[in-house]
């Protein structure tokens, strides 16, 4: 692929860290295990994902395209939010990828010129026989799209609804996020978080980006005296 996809940032076209194994908890199991199935070649070629921010959404899409190229496909995660400014050329001859999948494509909603670049690229990817997986925050038939016939194409795909993980989820989640980046976080810490911190995954994971950044500065633990003075959380009581 040439042309606007030479200025793409170089990390688009890198495989996605996050994997099914780190995909925890109950409430969505059936989700994980249908996306592992279609990274697989199972079910239908097309698959959405929707739910509320913080439900996994992201996750799965990015362990789906892993999976898919541990499996020898030509795979590719393209997150709308951080290609929108270069306009939908970005998904001009997309259908060359064998496993595709595009988050946030609610960000396309009502923007004409995407919207008929996402009916072209989905027309094109069935008549190529590919497997395209999307990911929004409201089921396909509640988009506001302009565009009847995507409309219509994007609610006859397999339609998969993320739910709110549970409390003990999320510190299962947050732990295992903050392993992944190289730090400790224990229950006492993550207990903490969830008592002073609004319970949304969005909030949390956001709150681990900074202990990160800040334990990482001050060369200390996540510990809960650190914790509370760094997102100034105040006392416990």
């Amino acid at each position: 692929m040439k042309g606007i996809h030479s200025q793409l940032p170089l990390a688009l076209f890198e495989t996605p860290r996050l994997g099914f194994d780190e995909f925890h908890g109950t409430s969505n199991r059936r989700v994980r295990d249908a996306l592992k199935g279609w990274a697989e070649g199972d079910a239908h070629w097309c698959v959405n994902v929707w739910g509320e921010t913080g439900t996994g959404k992201t996750h799965l899409l990015q362990a789906a395209i892993r999976h898919a190229d541990q499996a020898g496909r030509v795979a590719m995660y393209l997150p709308l939010r951080e290609v929108f400014s270069f306009g939908p050329g970005v998904l001009e001859n997309l259908e060359q990828i064998e496993a595709l999948a595009i988050d946030d494509l609610d960000l396309a909603v009502g923007h004409e010129h995407w919207e008929f670049a996402l009916f072209a690229l989905y027309n094109n990817c069935a008549a190529a026989e590919r497997r395209w997986i999307f990911a929004t925050k409201n089921r396909p038939a509640n988009l506001s799209l302009r565009l009847a016939d995507l409309q219509s194409r994007l609610s006859s795909a397999l339609i998969y609804q993320l739910h709110d993980p549970t409390d003990p989820e999320k510190q299962q989640i947050l732990r295992a996020l903050a392993h992944a980046r190289g730090m400790e976080l224990s229950d006492a810490v993550a207990s903490f978080l969830m008592r002073r911190l609004p319970r949304s995954m969005a909030t949390l994971v956001a709150a681990l980006d900074t202990l990160d950044s800040l334990s990482l500065r001050a060369a200390r633990p996540l510990t809960v005296p650190f914790v509370r003075e760094a997102l100034a959380l105040g006392s416990d009581g």
